[in-house]
């Protein structure tokens, strides 16, 4: 009777571990490292490296996760957006042709299409979310763009290194203008560009060495954001799941982390060079299951136990 207790008591305590895992994703950094042809990964809570995600991939830039949680990321010498698994795997070149040249920043719209900033091109293109197929010129503003993202109202904020933040249309593509100019902020060479927590649009100055902060519903320059920390030529940025802004450094070869409300430096979460990090152009943060979940339940199912009910909830 005793080891029948044990055997139960240990099989609830193994079904506890596998609920808890398979329900529980890790929000890890990825970044694209430009010199070296890979993107690379980092845990999301300490800024470990864990490992090259995507390798052999020319000169990767943009990088975004899709609804269908694949991974998509430009390459600037193919011409391509390509398309990579949760688990790393290369899927297929999702986007190519259609005039692409040296392809940057990347997003998903509301609509679920892809948008890829052109730099070569001059343009914004989209592609159907689903299938890659080309949708045409979403928007012509006729200038070297470098990321974009959606706004809360919307609609599409572009950088052009020498204009500033252009506005579109976040439906027609239409030109709304120039949000947010270089000489309103003397913002230099604007490249990552984010809408904080705060609803607040944040701009890398890449010939400032700082972040400018913009009124994310005028486009009035607020100030600099960035406090202290020593990035170089920061490229681009994203705000976390604790709220707080990563920046990476192009030349630094680094991710810097300040404080998402009050621009206060907290420290290298990413440190020179770590990993082979080098020339690293764009960030984001991306849920994937955790690494050992696959070993965990073939454990589970070796010890012959049944899988859970009803979503493994305890009661």
């Amino acid at each position: 009777m005793q080891s029948k207790g044990v055997s139960a008591n240990f099989s609830h305590f193994i079904l506890i571990i596998v609920c808890a895992l398979s329900t529980r994703t890790f929000g890890d950094l990825f970044v694209s490292s430009n010199s070296t042809n890979s993107v690379k990964r980092y845990s999301g809570v300490t800024g470990g490296f864990l490992g090259d995600f995507v390798t052999s991939i020319p000169n990767p830039s943009g990088l975004k996760f899709g609804p269908d949680n694949n991974l998509y990321v430009t390459s600037t010498t193919t011409n391509q957006v390509k398309r990579y698994s949760p688990s790393g795997a290369f899927i297929d070149n999702f986007a190519s042709g259609a005039g692409l040249n040296s392809p940057e920043g990347i997003t998903f719209g509301p609509d679920g299409n892809l948008y890829v900033n052109n730099y070569g091109g001059g343009n914004i293109e989209r592609f159907n979310g689903t299938t890659g197929a080309f949708m045409g010129v979403f928007a012509n503003p006729s200038a070297q763009v470098l990321d974009l993202t959606f706004g809360p109202d919307g609609n599409l904020y572009v950088t052009s290194s020498f204009v500033g933040v252009l506005r579109f249309n976040g439906t027609t593509g239409a030109s709304m203008g120039t949000f947010a100019s270089t000489g309103s902020a003397g913002i230099s060479s604007p490249v990552g560009v984010r809408f904080g927590p705060d609803g607040n649009l944040y701009v890398c100055g890449y010939g400032n060495n700082d972040v400018k902060k913009f009124n994310g519903t005028t486009g009035a320059f607020i100030g600099n954001f960035t406090v202290g920390g020593h990035m170089n030529l920061p490229y681009g940025l994203i705000f976390g799941p604790d709220d707080n802004l990563y920046v990476n450094g192009n030349i630094s070869n680094d991710v810097e982390r300040f404080n998402g409300f009050t621009g206060a430096f907290i420290g290298d979460f990413v440190p020179a060079g770590s990993g082979g990090l080098s020339a690293p152009y764009y960030l984001t943060f991306g849920n994937v299951p955790e690494p050992g979940l696959i070993a965990v339940f073939a454990f589970v199912m070796a010890l012959g136990v049944r899988r859970p009910r009803a979503s493994c909830l305890l009661k």
